[in-house]
């Protein structure tokens, strides 16, 4: 819902004016709309030129990242991809400071957001793996803030906090330590997978929609180098945690939208969702109350873990034999 300027914290009225002015956007028209976001704090205005984007970043990113990112977000604009390039301030920066924080700007990109449909989650799929064949070749230097995409040594610390915690069952512990051995096990294999930059965040919520087709990818903050099967296995890993009563037909719709799997993404798919599970899972032994914080996400991650060991595995295969077969006539 709109609201209008007079209901504005004098910051964000003082912040709104002057990114306006620094970046030429024209005069405010005095609403705006609070977008949300994790980690940056994002808002809509509109302006006598238009209609705009203004994302107050995390402090974690700094300028050099947001340059970055500025030039692989113009690459994939030049490949065709809907992604709203940032604007460029008086000083050709992609980006202004106000109160010790970096702001962004955006134009607005037009669509609606998810509304469930097998067909999106389909082409959600497709434009993933145009996103990744954009940017073969393409590099990042610059490591994000925060990443759902952790080295080996999270698990290991993770191994080791988790022995040292006594309020958490036993069996759990146990089973948690099984996962952890399998994934560190895979590791060296999973870096032999084909790489590209990842998205790093690529879920439904983070694109927008024109009935069913992609009109516009969002959210950058998370890219980086790393096999491309991380970001089809968060996209899962999304289906079957966020979305389990559409699971028997998200997942399908997916991976037919991303289409060919190497042979050995395809064997490690079902592990590399797993690993994602067990991210959630263990990034609670970080939190100010790991036993209950473990307590709640062990109830949604352990589950699908064990769903991943059996079920889930053989359906995953299933479906790789199916597409593999069909490849073949």
């Amino acid at each position: 819902m709109l609201e209008h300027k007079h209901e504005l914290e004098g910051t964000y009225d003082s912040l709104i004016e002057t990114i306006c002015a620094s970046f030429q956007l024209g005069t405010w028209s005095g609403h705006w709309e609070r977008l949300g976001g994790s980690f940056n704090e994002t808002l809509r205005l509109g302006t006598d030129q238009g209609t705009y984007v203004l994302r107050m970043l995390s402090p974690s990113i700094n300028l050099e990242r947001m340059n970055e990112l500025q030039s692989i977000v113009n690459h994939l604009h030049d490949e065709g991809l809907p992604v709203a390039v940032p604007l460029l301030g008086k000083e050709q920066s992609c980006a202004a400071v106000f109160n010790g924080r970096l702001i962004q700007v955006t134009p607005n990109l037009p669509g609606r957001r998810f509304q469930c449909k097998e067909a999106q989650v389909k082409a959600s799929g497709h434009m993933l793996k145009w996103f990744h064949r954009s940017l073969l070749g393409c590099n990042l230097k610059e490591k994000p803030g925060y990443s759902f995409y952790p080295p080996s040594r999270y698990y290991e610390d993770a191994m080791t906090k988790l022995g040292q915690l006594r309020n958490i069952p036993i069996d759990e512990q146990r089973l948690a330590a099984c996962y952890i051995e399998r994934t560190l096990a895979l590791w060296e294999q999973m870096n032999e997978l084909p790489r590209s930059i990842l998205h790093g965040d690529w879920h439904f919520w983070n694109q927008l929609y024109t009935k069913s087709e992609i009109s516009a990818v969002l959210d950058y903050d998370y890219m980086e180098k790393g096999i491309r099967i991380h970001d089809v296995a968060y996209a899962l890993w999304c289906i079957y945690i966020l979305l389990p009563e559409h699971k028997d037909s998200f997942d399908m719709a997916f991976l037919e939208g991303y289409g060919h799997l190497t042979d050995e993404e395809q064997a490690l798919l079902p592990d590399m969702v797993a690993r994602i599970s067990l991210f959630f899972l263990l990034h609670s032994l970080h939190h100010v109350e790991p036993a209950a914080k473990w307590k709640q996400q062990a109830m949604r991650q352990l589950p699908l873990l064990q769903w991943l060991d059996g079920e889930g595995r053989d359906r995953l295969q299933a479906y790789q034999t199916l597409q593999m077969k069909n490849m073949g006539e």
